[in-house]
């Protein structure tokens, strides 16, 4: 993983950052804090809901020994043609496992509402009879439910999916498609958004905005 030192007055840290899959071996025992954030999920396609942020775990004052740890990145979902957005995949370390985003429900389905996950899926637009279901927060440490739609034709309107912090945006007669959730912040050391949820698809108003997470915000609704 990639390195960063710091130091905080007369206090120094080490930042051990984990991007892809390996092995954290430390040579001594000592006291560590730890933010694990697994994959997003896909948007879902044709008025497709936003993806779900990855879970996000945040621990401090965790004493690791002397040994090898395997760390597990997951990686965020692929949109897959006329279906909802796949899962994320789960990010696990020291028997911490954080649960991979829910994929955002589409059009194209019999059923428009997202997946549950670290956290939900947003809806597409409901089918008939009142607003879609909620695809809900399902993991350990920090997530929410996605977003719900009670627009159907003309707009079509999709939902915004969770994040850490906020649930994603749900939809009704005058809203343009759902704002992903707000993610979590954490400075290590310098201070950086995690885990936004990702902007509701294309509708015949707008798209919906990422969630601020990760680098900046989550993924914005796609349009086309």
């Amino acid at each position: 993983g990639h390195i960063t030192d710091y130091a905080i007055g007369s206090v120094h840290y080490v930042v051990h950052t984990f991007t892809t899959s390996g092995v954290f071996t430390p040579t001594s025992s000592f006291d560590v804090d730890y933010l694990v954030v697994a994959g997003g999920g896909a948007g879902g396609s044709d008025y497709g809901g936003g993806g779900g942020a990855g879970g996000l775990i945040y621990q401090t004052g965790i004493t690791l020994s002397v040994g090898s740890y395997t760390i597990v990145v997951g990686a965020g979902g692929a949109s897959v043609s006329l279906a909802r957005g796949p899962n994320g995949s789960d990010t696990t370390f020291n028997s911490v496992t954080a649960t991979g985003g829910g994929g955002g429900g589409a059009e194209g389905v019999s059923s428009r509402v997202g997946y549950g996950g670290g956290s939900g899926g947003g809806s597409s637009y409901y089918a008939s009879g009142g607003a879609s279901n909620q695809a809900s927060y399902s993991g350990t440490g920090f997530g929410n439910d996605g977003g719900t739609s009670s627009q159907g034709a003309p707009k079509y309107t999709p939902a915004g999916g969770g994040g850490a912090g906020g649930a994603g945006e749900s939809v009704g007669d005058v809203i343009p498609s759902g704002d992903g959730g707000i993610g979590k912040q954490y400075s290590l050391p310098t201070a950086t958004w995690y885990a936004g949820g990702g902007g509701g698809g294309f509708s015949t108003d707008s798209s919906g905005e990422g969630g601020t997470g990760g680098s900046g915000v989550g993924g914005a609704g796609g349009t086309t």
